[in-house]
């Protein structure tokens, strides 16, 4: 920002009238008008009056860059009194005090005006040309230092935040080898930026088994001219630890050719680590689920093997009779309870989710009777009594269960071979 704006107090009428002329040569007295060096000046002859123009032009934000005073010391506010009020006041302007007599030291007038990098002090006022130098000069410095305090809390204010967000920017030369690195790199790296520069960053950052790799991505930003955006990467901090950082590359070109890179680094180690977490609980998540799979298989299987079980059962060993109780002479009330039995047995094992042996599969339900009665270890006499046929027609299912069974030309025990398949 450049600021002219120029105040001089001076009750020297001869001194002021040719400061006049030679910054304003064609202008009213009264009036601000254009000067050399797009000087913008205003005149006062005494120390309070030229006070209050200050606080004024500080109240409409439109600030003196520098003020010249040239007080005599008979006047109500000697030239000290108003170059120490003025400070007061605005703390930032830059202030010429005048003061041809020895009344003051030079030490005095430091003290009560101090900073002195804002104060020109002169025993003897300047000649009109010296003096328009010497007010192009000050306005300049005031416009440097404010330009210089605004980039400098810019940089603060990018520090504070690339520190907070641990972040850092950098850039190396097309050997790898750090030309600058941020303030931030302590925050990220553990490093001071002095410590990298000069260091190459693969040889002083990167594990010996990313090496490879990241060199070949560094070489193809160079070799393509392209930019590399949100890549993720090892580095050993300084305290050893591995780290992960987000990189963004950009190739710097001068004449269409490569000279450097500058990159920003973002600390993703605490991301990156709960996605480590997420992965290894998604594992274990996984293993849990396959094993809950397996036992739920084992268990339906175990719960169909049993109702297989009890129907078989009931098939062989329960139904049968009731076939035969009702051949027999019984009372009807008998007869009724025994109807009422086999109905609710059918009704309960109506529900079962059947699987029978592939093997026995085809077998006829009396051809199951006797299988079962053969597994029990029953003669054929005793099979003959419970299900009221003939040896010879029990001999014919046991001819019949060996040919089903694919067992006919072997020596195969019937009984063993159906306790094995069951």
């Amino acid at each position: 920002m450049e600021n002219k704006r120029l105040l001089i107090i001076s009750d020297d009428q001869d001194l002021s009238t040719a400061y006049r002329s030679i910054l304003a040569p064609k202008a009213n007295p009264s009036a601000h008008a254009t000067s050399p060096f797009g000087l913008e000046p205003q005149f006062t002859d005494q120390g309070e009056p030229g006070l209050l123009l200050l606080k004024k032009s500080m109240d409409t934000e439109l600030p003196f860059a520098a003020v010249f005073i040239i007080i005599n010391n008979n006047s109500s506010w000697d030239g000290l009194r108003t170059a120490t009020e003025i400070r007061k006041t605005d703390p930032n302007i830059e202030i010429a005090l005048i003061c041809p007599d020895q009344q003051f030291t030079t030490e005095q007038i430091v003290k009560a005006v101090a900073p002195p990098e804002r104060l020109l002090f002169l025993r003897n006022p300047a000649a009109p040309d010296e003096f328009l130098q010497l007010a192009h000069c000050l306005t300049s410095k005031w416009s440097l230092t404010a330009k210089t305090t605004i980039l400098d809390n810019s940089q603060t204010r990018f520090h504070e935040l690339t520190t907070a967000n641990r972040q850092l920017i950098w850039e190396i030369n097309t050997d790898g080898n750090f030309t600058y690195c941020s303030p931030s790199c302590e925050a990220v790296y553990g490093y001071k930026p002095e410590e990298l520069l000069g260091e190459n960053i693969f040889n002083r950052l990167v594990p010996p088994d990313e090496i490879n790799a990241q060199q070949k991505l560094f070489t193809e930003t160079i070799s393509r001219k392209k930019s590399l955006h949100n890549v993720h990467r090892k580095i050993i901090s300084r305290s050893g630890k591995i780290i992960y950082v987000d990189t963004t590359c950009i190739p710097l070109l001068k004449n269409g050719k490569v000279i450097a890179c500058r990159g920003l680094d973002r600390d993703v180690t605490e991301m990156k680590n709960l996605e480590l977490q997420l992965e290894l609980k998604t594992m274990e998540l996984t293993e849990v689920n396959n094993a809950l799979k397996i036992l739920l298989k084992q268990s339906t299987e175990a719960i169909a093997e049993h109702e297989r079980k009890i129907y078989d059962n009931l098939q062989r060993l329960v139904f049968p009779y009731f076939d035969k109780l009702a051949t027999k002479e019984i009372n009807q009330e008998t007869e009724l309870y025994i109807n009422v039995i086999r109905t609710n047995l059918e009704k309960i094992t109506s529900t079962f989710n059947l699987k029978v042996s592939s093997k026995l599969s085809g077998l006829t339900p009396r051809e199951l009777q006797v299988a079962e009665l053969i597994k029990q270890g029953k003669s054929t006499k005793e099979m003959s009594t419970l299900l009221g046929l003939s040896s010879r027609t029990i001999e014919f299912y046991r001819d019949k269960l060996r040919v089903k069974l694919n067992i006919k030309m072997k020596k195969v025990n019937l009984r063993s071979h159906l306790a094995s398949i069951s």
